[in-house]
């Protein structure tokens, strides 16, 4: 789960150097550490490229998840995302992961990015967001309380959580609707395979 900095035609080509990075090393990285550097370094060189063109760089928040069937769970590197949700039928957990520099920024952080684990067992469900979700915005500027919404989910199906939660941020947002794009995705594992919704 990915998100560009900005809008526009900036933004769209940072986001298609991302994801031709990923398409390519997603093969050639054994590691996720890998992998995100090689999407880090994809970023660099495409703000190098838009520099020299007078374009404003961009950085890119990143999210990069790796689902262990076998070992039921997941391992994850956050480059300053959203954090994911893993949910339970009666609790929601954020798991402790660190948050890394987003991608194109990491040369200024103190340290690389690393890889976190938790466990996925089956009958749960992740949960991933963008910020358009949480900087959603009330009429008086309260942010969208995604977490208090998912410890009491109230009439928000868990079923069809993505759409359930996306109207409730435009209602919550009212006329102030949401002005960021918003991506929601659900990983959910109800035995031994994971389905996407």
């Amino acid at each position: 789960m990915g998100d560009v900095q900005g809008k526009g035609l900036a933004a769209v080509g940072a986001a298609f150097a991302v994801l031709g990075s990923f398409r390519e090393a997603a093969h050639r990285e054994p590691t996720l550490t890998g992998l995100v550097d090689a999407l880090d370094a994809s970023v660099v060189r495409h703000n190098s490229y838009v520099a020299r063109r007078g374009d404003d760089e961009r950085f890119v928040t990143v999210l990069i998840l790796n689902i262990d069937d076998a070992r039921n769970e997941v391992q994850a590197i956050n480059c300053g995302h959203v954090p994911p949700h893993l949910l339970d039928a009666d609790s929601v957990i954020t798991p402790p992961l660190d948050s890394g520099a987003p991608l194109g920024l990491a040369a200024l952080a103190a340290e690389p990015a690393t890889p976190g684990r938790f466990a996925f067992p089956g009958g749960t469900a992740l949960l991933l967001t963008t910020d358009g979700l949480t900087e959603s915005r009330a009429a008086d500027g309260a942010f969208y309380p995604l977490d208090e919404r998912l410890a009491d989910p109230g009439d928000l199906p868990r079923s069809d959580l993505p759409r359930a939660l996306n109207e409730d941020a435009h209602a919550y947002a009212g006329k102030a609707a949401p002005h960021d794009d918003v991506a929601i995705l659900t990983v959910r594992r109800p035995h031994r395979s994971c389905t996407l919704s």
